[in-house]
């Protein structure tokens, strides 16, 4: 998996709209991969200034309900089925601030939006048939569905604005019901990509600053 690095985050600095015209095709070009519409263009309340995912609600708590479609291609050409984890960062002061969903033409994307755009992401992502919480062992509710958990670990040292329950419903998906923050537990937070199907899906993942974009098919 490559993994690429792009300067249009959600939070606009003085002199970022200059140089994004004058390198962003640079950029595209080198990472292989188009820019992803909801990773680009989205503003931090979950809208977009184009046609990318939305939810509704903020991200705080409850359920945000998605259904508009994208014609963003995914971040990667190389989807992959098994463990998939990112663990080479430092402590950050990083927030999770919301998860938000949508389906595009081949795949469904979950994006997981962080307060600095900055920090580096850590992450650990494995498929489970039985998703259990960490701690207690208890089974999690998701509705009896498979789901790829998805740990993401040195956050801190507040915790995220998301209700743990928190549920971003995707509505037209093919590969991906809903995704569901769970917990958080010293420094890090954990959600579940709940699945459409039983088996365990190809994925891929790439990060941007101040987020974490799954695409799931």
């Amino acid at each position: 998996m490559r993994k690429c690095k792009m300067i249009n985050g959600p939070i606009a600095r003085v002199g970022r709209a200059a140089l994004v015209a004058a390198v962003i095709g640079g950029l595209a070009a080198g990472c292989g991969v188009e820019l992803p519409t909801s990773a680009a263009n989205t503003s931090t309340n979950g809208s977009s200034a184009g046609n990318a995912d939305q939810t509704t609600g903020g991200g705080q708590g409850g359920t945000a309900t998605s259904g508009s479609p994208s014609a963003t291609g995914p971040v990667s050409a190389t989807f992959n089925s098994g463990p998939s984890s990112s663990l080479d960062c430092d402590w950050s002061e990083n927030m999770l601030t919301g998860i938000r969903v949508g389906w595009h033409e081949g795949f469904d994307r979950v994006v997981f939006d962080f307060d600095n755009d900055g920090a580096e992401i850590c992450y650990s992502i494995t498929f489970e048939s039985d998703p259990l919480q960490d701690g207690s062992g208890f089974p999690v509710d998701l509705g009896g569905k498979a789901a790829l958990r998805v740990e993401l670990p040195f956050l801190g040292p507040d915790f995220p604005t998301l209700t743990p329950g928190y549920r971003a419903k995707l509505d037209g998906g093919t590969s991906v019901a809903f995704a569901q923050f769970d917990t958080f537990f010293e420094g890090t937070a954990t959600s579940f990509i709940a699945l459409a199907g039983t088996e365990a899906p190809q994925y891929a993942v790439a990060q941007y600053p101040g987020r974490l974009v799954i695409d799931v098919r």
